[in-house]
C-alpha cells in the first residue's frame, strides 16, 4: 500500500510511495504472448526501465500488463538486481555506465548550475544539450528524490 504521485508534463511521471517511503517506479506493457514479445520487453523496455531507475536510485519497479482493449491483466514487481540479471544475454548495465559517463564528461562543461538540460542521443556520434526554457513540469517530489540521492 502507498501513495501515488503522477504527473503529466512532456512525459508522464508515474511513481508510487510505498509505505516504508521509498518510490517505485510504475510502468505499463502490453501482455507477453509470444517470444519475440518477451525479446522486445527485455531488450527494450526493461532496459530503458533500468537506466532510468538506476541513474535516479530507485530501486524498485512495478509493471502492468494489459491487453489489446487497455485491460490490466496482471502486475509484476521487479528489483533491478532481478532485472538485470534477467536481461544479462540483451544488454551489460556497465557498458552503458561507462558510456553515459563519457557523454557526461562531455556535457558538464557545457551546463550552467541550476538550469535543467535535456540531452539525447541520436545514434552513432550524434548527442544534442538543449536547455529546457520551462523546467517547472519536473514534479517537487521528483527533484528532492534527487537531491537525497545526491546527499
Amino acid at each position: 500500500e502507498g501513495k501515488l504521485l503522477a504527473h503529466q508534463g512532456p512525459q508522464a511521471v508515474v511513481s508510487t510511495q510505498s509505505t516504508g517511503g521509498e518510490l517505485v517506479e510504475v510502468k505499463a506493457n502490453f501482455v507477453i504472448e509470444h517470444p519475440k514479445q518477451l525479446h522486445t520487453f527485455r531488450r527494450g523496455k526493461l532496459f530503458n526501465t533500468f537506466m532510468q531507475c538506476y541513474l535516479v536510485g530507485i530501486q524498485n519497479v512495478l509493471i502492468g500488463f494489459r491487453d489489446k482493449n487497455g485491460i490490466l491483466r496482471s502486475l509484476q514487481n521487479y528489483t533491478l538486481p532481478q532485472i538485470e540479471d534477467e536481461c544479462k544475454q540483451y544488454w551489460n548495465k556497465d557498458f552503458y555506465i561507462s558510456f553515459l559517463n563519457s557523454v557526461l564528461s562531455w556535457a558538464l562543461p557545457l551546463v550552467a548550475e541550476g538550469k535543467v538540460y535535456h540531452l539525447e542521443y541520436l545514434g552513432g556520434d550524434e548527442i544534442t544539450l538543449t536547455e529546457v526554457p520551462d523546467p517547472d513540469h519536473i514534479p517537487q517530489f521528483f527533484k528532492d528524490h534527487v537531491l537525497s540521492c545526491n546527499s
